[in-house]
């Protein structure tokens, strides 16, 4: 036999791979997608709540500069319903307003916002949220303040909500030591024919929540405030039962109530997870 003859020698080297090792190999990799997606999306999303954090610090320190400017007042409060600490312009300037023409939300207007937010209301510069004002229709920061004090325009009107002494005049910051001052965008109400599930919020069990010294943090939903022991997300979702537009005192219930004996509402518990 000739020494060249062919042999089968090394056949098995060069054989591809059988159906059932492609199959091995892809359920495989689909396992690992499994267990890695989660992981990555809620790294995103914990990159995004921290994003959110910073944006809510950059903003009160827009409120400190106004307040270094203006005697050490601020424009904490709300435009007409409690949850509306929000409002920058609605047919005319809000409280809010009051930074605009302050030449403090000329730059870097988008990091008011909460990236995670779905709701395009409040979300930057959206064909339901123009920018910049004026402008058709409200418009509105990503971030909302205290209900403290009820704003017509930039000055407190008279509301039996309101603490008495200080309307007519904006609130100062010695007045909210060891409280919430600000947080972002949460717990809208039913409003002008608009449904929200306002127990779905931006980042899960958490509210990024700004404080009279500047330190944010998140705040859990689950937080329950000592004056009824009702939790955060007790009371969100009291907001969604009720489905229509809360009355004055639901509000008091559900957001803030400074002036009854026992304090309590939402951001009461805010003050109490510092």
């Amino acid at each position: 036999m000739s020494k060249c003859a062919p042999t089968n020698r090394g056949s098995k080297a060069r054989r591809g791979f059988t159906l059932v090792e492609l199959l091995v190999v892809i359920g495989i990799i689909g396992l690992l997608i499994s267990i890695l997606l989660p992981s990555l999306s809620k790294a995103r999303e914990e990159a995004k709540r921290l994003k959110c954090l910073s944006n809510l610090k950059q903003f009160g320190n827009v409120l400190q500069l106004y307040a270094n400017s203006n005697g050490g007042r601020v424009p904490i409060g709300y435009t007409d319903q409690k949850h509306e600490g929000y409002m920058v312009y609605s047919g005319s300037f809000k409280h809010l307003g009051c930074l605009f023409e302050a030449n403090l939300l000329n730059q870097g207007v988008e990091a008011y916002y909460c990236p995670s937010k779905l709701d395009t209301r409040w979300q930057y510069s959206t064909p339901d949220n123009l920018w910049p004002p004026p402008a058709a229709g409200n418009i509105r920061l990503g971030m909302t303040t205290r209900p403290h004090v009820r704003f017509a325009g930039q000055m407190p009107q008279n509301d039996s909500n309101d603490i008495a002494a200080f309307r007519g005049k904006f609130p100062t910051m010695t007045m909210f030591r060891n409280k919430a001052i600000a947080a972002e965008m949460f717990g809208e109400p039913f409003n002008a024919g608009v449904a929200v599930d306002p127990t779905i919020t931006s980042h899960k069990n958490y509210i990024n929540v700004l404080y009279d010294d500047m330190s944010a943090s998140a705040c859990s939903v689950q937080g329950v405030d000592p004056a009824d022991n009702q939790s955060i997300m007790d009371k969100l979702k009291q907001l969604k039962a009720i489905a229509t537009i809360p009355t004055g005192q639901q509000m008091n219930d559900i957001y803030l109530d400074e002036v009854s004996a026992t304090q309590h509402g939402m951001w009461h518990t805010f003050d109490f997870q510092k």
